[in-house]
């Protein structure tokens, strides 16, 4: 068994969108994960 045959019940559905939380903006996103780039500086 491939590991592409272990996903084939899932691999065709729709992408899920909370109807709870509101899209994360870019910039937003970008600032939440900014401290992470430090660390792969040299």
């Amino acid at each position: 068994m491939s590991n592409i045959d272990k996903y084939n019940d899932i691999i065709n559905l729709p992408h899920h969108v909370s109807k709870k939380h509101p899209k994360m903006s870019l910039q937003a996103r970008a600032a939440q994960f900014a401290p992470f780039a430090a660390l792969t500086r040299i």
